[in-house]
């Protein structure tokens, strides 16, 4: 895996199976299954959480790579998406997309969870945000979103089974920001939301989802949008089928991952400005909802 100026990334250098690169390690197993299997394109993702054991369909082709103080997670799956459960690698020669997850051996989520039930808070985790457009970087890109439909369905299947009943989770953030237009319908990234969104409904059912919609009235800039053009961007955004509950751009939550493009067959998620939202209970009587404010993210402002 390389940066974008050529050199080794050496996040993930260190990662190495039976003296074979994670890579080559991988590509050698699923050939053993059928000698016509290949790798046909790595994607590469980093995280400072700890998966268990749902974040695998496949475990005899995907498993934990353990180095250092580092762990890596293997996953193996069809680029369309599919995540095929049969796990059926030898029947029929296949190009198949591999995922590198570099995680921690200690599990961030869960220290905030378990902060959030001492204090009273709940913490919203992002979910995988898309690889950009590398020519148009505020949509996401068509190309890759079968691949990234799977790594989120993985992760939240595996939130499911670990942390569904926590009062704490609060739900996910959509961390793919969509400037509200009347455009909007026509923009890749609802894609994004529609199948991210579906698969949360399935798996954390009845957890809300929080977005981050852009809102810009400026008539200096080209890309100003009237508030007729906004309110037809928000039928646009419900019409993705998600739960979503929304938050302002100046709230601006933070997002797990940023996506920098492919490099060679790679495509990398690195980090962003920060994994959560987390919001504070007020303590009221049970008769009454808890009232919700949430920390904004420091990032520097648009310009």
């Amino acid at each position: 895996m390389r940066a974008k100026d050529g050199t080794i990334d050496s996040l993930y250098k260190p990662c190495v199976e039976d003296g074979l690169s994670c890579h080559d390690a991988a590509e050698r197993d699923l050939k053993q299954a059928n000698p016509g299997n290949r790798i046909g394109r790595m994607y590469v993702y980093r995280t400072d959480e700890a998966f268990g054991s749902g974040l695998y369909r496949c475990p005899e082709m995907e498993h934990a790579i353990e180095v250092g103080k580092r762990v890596y997670y293997r996953l193996i799956t069809q680029a369309d998406g599919s995540d095929d459960a049969t796990c059926d690698f030898s029947s029929k020669a296949q190009s198949y997309d591999m995922i590198l997850v570099a995680g921690s051996p200690s599990d961030s989520l869960k220290e905030l969870l378990d902060l959030g039930d001492q204090f009273g808070m709940r913490v919203f985790p992002a979910l995988p945000l898309a690889p950009r457009d590398h020519k148009t970087p505020i949509r996401a890109e068509r190309r890759h979103l079968g691949t990234l439909t799977t790594l989120t369905r993985r992760i939240v299947q595996d939130y499911g089974a670990r942390f569904a009943g926590r009062e704490s989770l609060g739900g996910v953030y959509q961390p793919f920001e969509v400037q509200m237009s009347a455009t909007l319908a026509d923009n890749p990234t609802l894609e994004v939301y529609s199948d991210q969104h579906r698969i949360v409904q399935q798996e954390l059912s009845g957890k809300p989802i929080l977005i981050s919609p852009y809102l810009d009235a400026r008539k200096r800039v080209a890309f100003g949008q009237t508030p007729q053009q906004v309110a037809e961007g928000f039928k646009a955004l419900v019409r993705t089928g998600g739960s979503a509950s929304s938050r302002r751009r100046t709230a601006g939550a933070p997002a797990r991952s940023a996506c920098s493009g492919p490099t060679s067959a790679t495509t990398r998620w690195t980090s962003g400005c920060g994994p959560w939202w987390a919001s504070r209970r007020t303590r009221r009587p049970t008769t009454a909802p808890p009232a919700t404010t949430t920390a904004p993210c420091r990032r520097p402002a648009r310009r």
